[in-house]
């Protein structure tokens, strides 16, 4: 026994035939208020099935989107501390050839995945941004010839980029990086710090720049934080790398 919905007649009218009764001929992982018809059907019909599973899978990016866009803090803080952990366990075991992982140098990339990358960046690239170049987000939304012709935006763009790669990112992104770092394994000195992320921006600059203009000037707000994390993945490995080429050359 299978309970599904459809969103509109338009939709299961055609599947009438296969369906008996045909009251239905769509997935049931909850129908929007007042648009559903709902029902209870013995196996589908192999055209009718194709539709449930096609509108099983809408139904799931929906409630997903939905609950990124309600709930980002979350969302940030989940996906933050999964791609620091799968970042640095997969850089010690394949990169480094650690056949026992260094769990303290983990526990702390998990900390700067809370931490910075979950809670700070939700504030900062949710609120702060936003609020600081609105005319970002109205770009974002606009079609590729709109934003052909729409200056102000590409300038509000730019000008977000160029904050975020030049000012949060050594300003907020290093510091909270190489704090938590400094619970599990040796970091340069407080002095030295400066030193060490100027000689680290021109990676940072090469790598964040072309995602960051991705970032605000296609997407929405909510979807920000996911596409840095999936790209964020990439470069917490480099982070990862350097942090364990400073410690073995410290040892030896």
């Amino acid at each position: 026994m299978q309970l599904a919905y459809v969103e509109s007649e338009a939709q299961w009218r055609p599947y009438r035939p296969q369906c008996r009764e045909a009251a239905l001929v769509a997935a049931a992982l909850g129908a929007p208020r007042g648009s559903a018809r709902v029902a209870a059907l013995g196996p589908l019909p192999g055209q009718a099935a194709q539709l449930w599973i096609r509108l099983s899978g809408q139904a799931l990016l929906r409630r997903t989107v939905e609950f990124a866009q309600s709930q980002p803090t979350v969302v940030a803080c989940v996906t933050g501390v999964v791609k620091a952990v799968v970042a640095d366990v997969f850089v010690q075991h394949y990169v480094e050839g650690m056949h026992e992982i260094d769990t303290r140098r983990t526990m702390a990339f998990g900390l700067f995945g809370v931490a910075y990358l979950g809670v700070a960046q939700s504030i900062i690239y949710c609120r702060v941004l936003p609020s600081l170049f609105p005319a970002v987000g109205t770009f974002a939304r606009l079609g590729w010839r709109e934003k052909l012709l729409h200056f102000a935006g590409q300038r509000a763009v730019i000008a977000q980029v160029m904050s975020d790669v030049l000012f949060v990112t050594p300003c907020f992104y290093y510091p909270a990086f190489y704090a938590c770092i400094s619970l599990a394994m040796p970091v340069p000195a407080a002095h030295d710090i400066p030193a060490r992320i100027a000689k680290e921006m021109p990676a940072t600059v090469s790598f964040w720049g072309p995602v960051q203009l991705v970032n605000y000037g296609f997407l929405p707000v909510w979807c920000r934080l996911p596409f840095m994390a999936a790209t964020g993945l990439v470069w917490l490995g480099v982070l990862s790398m350097w942090r364990g080429a400073d410690e073995r050359r410290q040892r030896s």
